[in-house]
């Protein structure tokens, strides 16, 4: 029987120190400067986490993801941890990637893998939402266009391609600097941060797919009224076919007034006929 070994590594106490990660990224862009900021400048070290069963799981399913990726995407994961470190704008960034590989469709471009195991309660989206800091620095920093992000819901699977937006990072990068020179300049930032993490995933290009807000495109517009127009109207219709028959007598084979009918056939199945139509 192989034993795990739950002791997470002896790692030097300023180990968390001179860069922006992914993970500080999250917590930069949701509002948790302050325990960061001790941690960024020495006064207080990283919580251990070797206690909580979910942190564990998700360290210890890590591999297991990457082998059930390369499996059902038929692809060969080259590098695992691989890490990138890069300048930008005056802050040191790093990035450790779970996993990297070869673009199968562009053999000299990399795609990105970050793994992740949550409960069977959460929803792809919304995972997606949350760690979307972390996924566009690590691409911003090791040069990549897209990046996978494969989740272990409990004991189901699901992985989606994410692409690189500038958009995004633009919208990150003054947050993420503001931080920085809160550490540099070793001020502590207010306790409370505002949390600028993405309402939604609508913006994000997934799986090489895109969104688009239809609001000002008239023929669009036009059908759409249409449509719902029709479905409220199926909707009222359905409630007042099935209401008229209710009103039929168990010994009535027919109920009519001068616009419509509704007769039983042989088998006692109510038919609505309306006289203009029959007529015709």
């Amino acid at each position: 029987m192989n034993v795990v070994n739950l002791k997470p590594p002896v790692r030097d106490p300023k180990w968390r120190m001179g860069f922006i990660g992914g993970s500080d990224a999250v917590k930069i862009m949701s509002g948790d400067w302050h325990p960061l900021w001790l941690e960024k400048t020495g006064q207080s070290q990283p919580a251990d986490l070797s206690h909580l069963f979910n942190v564990q799981l998700g360290t210890f399913t890590e591999d297991f993801n990457l082998a059930w990726f390369e499996q059902e995407y038929n692809v060969h994961v080259l590098g695992y941890q691989h890490e990138a470190k890069k300048t930008i704008d005056g802050i040191p960034f790093k990035a450790t990637l779970d996993g990297i590989m070869i673009d199968p469709e562009n053999k000299s471009e990399h795609i990105g893998i970050e793994c992740k195991h949550t409960s069977s309660f959460k929803k792809f989206d919304d995972i997606l939402a949350y760690y979307s800091p972390q996924i566009q620095l690590y691409m911003k920093v090791a040069d990549l266009k897209h990046m996978y992000l494969s989740v272990i819901f409990g004991n189901q699977w699901e992985c989606k391609l994410v692409s690189q937006d500038e958009a995004e990072w633009l919208r990150m990068l003054p947050i993420l600097r503001d931080f920085w020179s809160h550490v540099v300049n070793k001020q502590a930032p207010t306790a409370d941060m505002p949390n600028e993490l993405p309402t939604g995933v609508q913006h994000m290009t997934l799986n090489n797919m895109v969104t688009r807000d239809a609001s000002k495109d008239n023929s669009f517009r036009n059908y759409e009224a249409n449509y719902i127009e029709n479905v409220l109207g199926n909707k009222r219709f359905e409630v007042a076919k099935n209401e008229l028959k209710s009103l039929v007598l168990s010994n009535e084979r027919e109920v009519y007034t001068d616009k419509l009918s509704i007769k039983r056939n042989k088998r006692g199945a109510l038919t609505i006929r309306i006289k203009e139509i029959s007529d015709e």
